[in-house]
């Protein structure tokens, strides 16, 4: 972060607002995608969990966070569908 935001000043020094609002943009996105991948390794290590303990309640439920995760906001029909068929 520290280099994105120091790249970002060298930047705005320049005068390329522009390219530096890009490189926000990026290391935003690359936030997010980790952040992502992240919460889908712990819904997957709970959803294990769940499984192994014999909760298929929880299971579910971490199932259904998951596939809304993956998609962006509510899953849709299809994608819970998939759940079950993957």
């Amino acid at each position: 972060m520290d280099q994105v935001l120091a790249r970002m000043a060298e930047l705005a020094r320049e005068g390329d607002y522009a390219l530096a609002g890009e490189e926000i943009d990026a290391a935003l996105a690359e936030e997010d995608a980790a952040h992502t991948a992240r919460k889908i390794r712990l819904l997957d290590s709970g959803i294990e969990a769940a499984l192994l303990d014999d909760n298929t309640a929880r299971a579910a439920d971490l199932l259904i966070r998951k596939a809304d995760l993956e998609a962006g906001g509510k899953a849709a029909l299809e994608d819970l569908r998939m759940l079950f068929f993957a």
